[in-house]
Parts: structure tokens; sequence; C-alpha cells
């Protein structure tokens, strides 16, 4: 198991792959990269979560598994910074991260 918030300076086809399996990642990542602002809240992602993954049948549903699941996921690998007590999300910055908007595009 990797540790909370370790340091990834690359991330392997598998790593980008497995990131990007999941329809809930691929959504949050969609909407980060289509933002207007650099840092969005729970609430909203719970939100755009719940309206466009066919399996969440309320917010409520959508925010617990980002909040168990995906967002630490994406902040293990600093694809995103979660701030638990804002409750807010943000892109990080990075090469390799701007690759993994582009090729999360294509899995629409």
């Amino acid at each position: 198991m990797i540790p909370v918030n370790a340091t990834h300076p690359t991330h392997s086809i598998g790593t980008v792959c497995d990131l990007l399996a999941n329809r809930h990642r691929r959504v949050v990542l969609d909407h980060l990269q289509d933002g207007d602002s650099d840092a969005v809240t729970l609430t909203e992602l719970a939100a755009v979560i719940q309206t466009q993954v066919d399996d969440v049948e309320s917010e409520q549903q959508a925010r617990t598994i980002l909040i168990h699941n995906h967002l630490p996921k994406l902040a293990d690998y600093d694809i995103i910074e979660y701030d638990q007590r804002s409750e807010t999300v943000r892109f990080c910055d990075g090469i390799q991260n701007e690759l993994l908007f582009e090729l999360g595009g294509f899995y629409k």
C-alpha cells in the first residue's frame, strides 16, 4: 500500500490506467480541468458525480464515495489536493498531471 500524501514524481502507465479506469475519477478530473476557479467544493463535485455517473443515486452517496475512495486516491498520487477542513479540491500543477487530464478527456 502506498502511504497517503506520498510524492510520486512520475506515474507509470499502470498507475495512469488505474486512475483513469474509474468513471468517478474521470468526472472529477474533467470538472477540475473545465472549471473557472482553481478550487471546487466537495458539495459541487458530489452534485456533478450524482448527475454524470449512472450508478450514483444521491449527492450524499457521491460525497461518501468521493471522501472515502476517489479523492484520497487522487491525492495519494499528487493529482489533486483535498483539504478536509474546508472541503475543497484543487488540481496540482505539473506536466504529468496535464497529460493525465488530456488522456482522461479521451475516455468521457
